[in-house]
């Protein structure tokens, strides 16, 4: 049996192997500290916006399932509600309402710069509970469409 190449493949081989590392090492080390603390601040204020939104829209459809609006009530927000799907507007405005108070608690902090996320307020008539029902979309999805997408506009998100 003749050995003598295996010596030099193996060699060869830990030479990729060892310059392969080193390569990677330098090519893919990221500092975190060079990246400013405003985008360290946005994405996390992002991160956890998006897990309130989705307890809120959690807790607020359990309460539409817990209380369904059937008819509009005689009050300024039933009033804004549409005659033909008041179930679905009470949902819709149950969802701005719970999301809003929800990213009031919002805030993310990186150094000195604090980011948080908030909705517009909804003025207490039947304009401005209209204006938040129309904010909020939603959507059946799912393979059996059992589960609903909930998009609300005007959610901004700020850095100080």
């Amino acid at each position: 049996m003749n050995d003598r190449a295996r010596v030099p493949f193996a060699l060869i081989g830990v030479l990729l192997v060892v310059s392969s590392v080193t390569l990677t090492a330098t090519a893919g080390y990221h500092d975190p500290e060079h990246t400013p603390a405003v985008d360290r601040a946005m994405d996390g204020v992002t991160a956890e916006s998006v897990s309130v939104l989705r307890g809120a829209a959690d807790n607020a459809a359990t309460a539409a399932a817990r209380s369904p609006v059937t008819r509009p009530a005689n009050t300024t927000a039933g009033r804004a509600l549409n005659e033909s799907q008041p179930f679905r507007d009470a949902l819709r405005l149950r969802l701005y309402l719970t999301a809003k108070e929800r990213l009031e608690a919002v805030a993310f902090e990186r150094g000195d710069v604090v980011a948080t996320a908030s909705l517009p307020p909804v003025e207490s008539t039947t304009e401005g509970y209209r204006a938040a029902i129309d904010s909020v979309h939603l959507s059946r999805v799912g393979t059996d469409e059992a589960a609903i997408r909930v998009n609300i506009d005007g959610v901004t998100l700020t850095a100080t």
